[in-house]
């Protein structure tokens, strides 16, 4: 996973996390509590499912565009898979 950020006028941050640490069945169980705090409510299952399917997502379109997000004022962010 990569995190482009951009700002206007300053120095632009490059962030690199290996997929696996990102994208992995142990971060799978704590996301439905992060989500419950969103109001959103899956299972753990519905989680691992999700993530497993992202990995295989990730495998077949490298350096996909998860977010791009550009402001007025000229700031960007940008997340691969």
């Amino acid at each position: 996973m990569k995190i482009l950020v951009k700002e206007n006028g300053g120095p632009t941050i490059r962030l690199i996390f290996p997929s696996g640490l990102v994208l992995n069945f142990v971060s799978a169980s704590f996301l439905p509590k992060c989500l419950e705090e969103q109001g959103i409510h899956i299972t753990r299952e519905q989680a691992r499912v999700f993530i497993k399917e992202l990995n295989r997502f990730r495998k077949r379109h490298k350096d996909w565009k998860l977010v791009e997000v550009r402001d007025a004022k000229g700031d960007y962010v940008e997340i691969r898979l």
